[in-house]
């Protein structure tokens, strides 16, 4: 029977408003249902209309999610009233990438601050700007039991917003597992950066940090550093990525010293940091004493061939071997690093003790024939190797060919096939 049903899943099935409406009546009879994902159907302002009143019958509903459908202000305006009697069981809800703007949020936000067992919350791709967070700021002083916070892609305009939404979440005494920032006009010499390391500091249970894109976040500030400082209280973080920060030299150096600390990060993603060789001599050490990380991004960094070496030696050395350094890895980014055949030649020790990878990314390297000679043996060694990159420009093109070719004879071999 339909009215028993507990879960509706119609993400992505191109809805649009008019089957939103078709749908309202039937979505009222499914009293029972606690997950219904209308995600990525095109329904906009009116079709969020024509569901609302449906929505509002279903009080023991514990997921909605709307992801990726354009409501607006006017939409979210119809959506607000209909959250009200759900406030005791939603725990989950995804108004991700619906173009809600400063207005939707403002118009949501009273209804939020009312979600009292609300746990997840993504309202990433919205447009947010200053007006937007302040509204947001006064409903999240209400959801102390929020775990996940998903805000990526808006912009906080001003510390103060910044600094309002911080001191909400800080006030709220929520213990969150999941936060996400990323490419959201983070400044680290802003007033707001000391109000995020405090954050930071209260949230021992975080597991998952996405500071990433924002590219003024750690570039050499006071308030940038303490920012990366406080991760040192985050020790059991699982994934976290600080890609397109601004590290540097001196970012890098402050991270290295938090690192060993982590030791249940599987996932450290420092992409397009501009580390360089002597970012990458301070960070390989501590990157090597993470004996449980499956995912590595150090791609678009300038290591040059000293960078390279100085990874290698670390994963190399006795005390990278009793740490089993770079045994678990399932995915290794370096490319755009400019390697050349001399870093090439000293990685290739260290991915042959990263026996697990199944995706290895060094292209943008110009490695060179030398190069992809020196790599031969290690992309052999890696029995679970799935995807390869490897392509560079000029002269350079033809090492990544003949890796490709190794690659695709290795596969060949591996399921039985002859050479």
């Amino acid at each position: 029977m339909l009215s028993s049903l507990r879960e509706l899943n119609l993400h992505s099935n191109d809805l649009g408003d008019h089957g939103a409406e078709t749908l309202a009546p039937a979505l009222a009879q499914l009293g029972a249902l606690r997950c219904l994902d209308l995600g990525l159907n095109d329904i906009g302002a009116d079709g969020v209309a024509s569901l609302a009143p449906a929505i509002a019958k279903l009080s023991g509903l514990t997921r909605l999610a709307l992801s990726s459908c354009e409501l607006g202000g006017a939409g979210a305006r119809s959506l607000a009233p209909a959250l009200l009697p759900l406030a005791g069981g939603l725990r989950s809800l995804d108004l991700g990438s619906c173009g809600l703007g400063d207005r939707g949020v403002a118009a949501i936000s009273p209804s939020l601050a009312l979600l009292t067992s609300l746990r997840d919350l993504d309202l990433s791709y919205n447009r947010l700007g200053a007006e937007g967070f302040k509204a947001l700021a006064v409903a999240l002083t209400c959801t102390s039991d929020l775990r996940g916070l998903k805000l990526g892609h808006n912009d906080f305009g001003s510390a103060r917003a910044l600094s309002s939404l911080l001191s909400a979440l800080l006030r709220s005494s929520a213990r969150l597992e999941g936060l996400s920032f990323s490419t959201s006009g983070l400044n680290g010499a802003s007033d707001g950066a000391p109000y995020l390391a405090q954050l930071l500091q209260s949230q021992p249970g975080l597991s998952k940090l996405d500071l990433s894109g924002n590219e003024r976040l750690a570039a050499g500030s006071d308030g940038g550093q303490a920012v990366i400082e406080a991760l040192a209280e985050t020790s059991g973080l699982i994934s976290l990525d600080l890609s397109q920060t601004g590290l540097g030299l001196k970012g890098s150096e402050a991270l290295a010293a938090v690192l060993p600390g982590l030791q249940r990060l599987q996932r450290l993603s420092l992409g397009g940091n501009a580390i360089g060789p002597k970012g990458a001599r301070a960070l390989a050490p501590a990157i090597a004493r993470l004996p449980g990380l499956r995912r590595l991004d150090l791609g678009r960094n300038e290591l040059g061939p000293s960078g390279a070496s100085a990874l290698a030696e670390a994963v190399c050395s006795p005390e990278g071997a009793r740490q089993k350094a770079w045994a678990e890895l399932r995915r290794l980014e370096l490319g755009g690093n400019a390697i050349g055949p001399d870093g090439a030649v000293a990685l290739a020790a260290a991915i042959c003790s990263a026996g697990r990878i199944q995706t290895l990314e060094l292209g943008g390297n110009a490695i060179g024939l030398s190069g992809a000679v020196a790599l031969t043996p290690a992309v052999l060694s890696l029995d679970g190797l799935q995807q390869l990159g490897c392509a560079d420009e000029g002269e350079a093109r033809e090492g990544g060919r003949l890796l490709e070719t190794v690659l695709k004879l290795h596969m060949q071999h591996l399921k039985g096939g002859k050479l």
